[in-house]
């Protein structure tokens, strides 16, 4: 048998998305899909939502049975993206960091208003010194963690504020509006330029559009 590459390998030596301990693939079709309908203005990105999500996590950091609960005067739109939004994040491993960290159940309040983009992440522990060490084990794991300068998982990193309050650990990320606005039109400039190398022969829709425009 001349084939060397192992089960976690492709045949070219790289390794699958969903062999990797974070997996963009989720996070990537979630862009795809919420960055078309943004390009298509079938959402405002802009409009307030609060979502709050309990779970478990299991060995690969994703969520058990999570149970969501939509506050009042949200809107409809923006909370089916939140909805998107955690369970890409949860299908993308990212949390096994808890998960390692001796993390097994969290509460994720993600929102936002005129002002901001929030999310909360936390966790009841034991007791205080419990929750301290959950902090230490978080923080070392995130040392030793390498991500791609200028990534949004990079920018999301340095926007983390990670505590404790008794009993509890919390992860606390606030991202200004401005600043949500310049990551998204990063990422929308991004997809477009993937959708025009996927669509050589695009001139086949505008002819069409054409002839419906002269029928009228």
């Amino acid at each position: 048998n001349t084939n060397t590459t192992t089960d976690k390998q492709n045949a070219d030596g790289t390794i699958p998305e969903e062999k990797k301990l974070f997996n963009k693939k989720p996070l990537e079709d979630f862009g795809v899909k919420y960055g078309q309908a943004i390009l298509n203005k079938e959402v405002d990105i802009n409009a307030p939502f609060t979502i709050e999500v309990k779970a478990g996590l299991d060995e690969f950091g994703k969520l058990v049975k999570p149970q969501m609960a939509v506050k009042e005067g949200s809107d409809p739109k923006m909370v089916e993206v939140a909805k998107e939004a955690i369970s890409a994040f949860s299908d993308s491993q990212l949390l096994i960091t808890l998960y390692n960290a001796g993390v097994k159940s969290i509460t994720i309040t993600f929102s936002q208003d005129k002002d901001n983009l929030m999310a909360i992440i936390s966790s009841e522990a034991p007791n205080e010194m419990r929750a301290k060490t959950i902090q230490s084990n978080v923080n070392t794991l995130l040392q030793l963690a390498k991500l791609k300068e200028g990534s949004d998982e990079e920018v999301l990193m340095k926007k983390a504020q990670f505590s404790t309050q008794g009993k509890n650990y919390i992860i606390n990320f606030l991202i200004p509006n401005e600043e949500k606005k310049e990551m998204i039109e990063k990422n929308l400039k991004s997809l477009q330029e993937k959708l025009k190398n996927k669509q050589p022969n695009s001139g086949v829709a505008e002819t069409k559009e054409k002839v419906v425009t002269s029928a009228k």
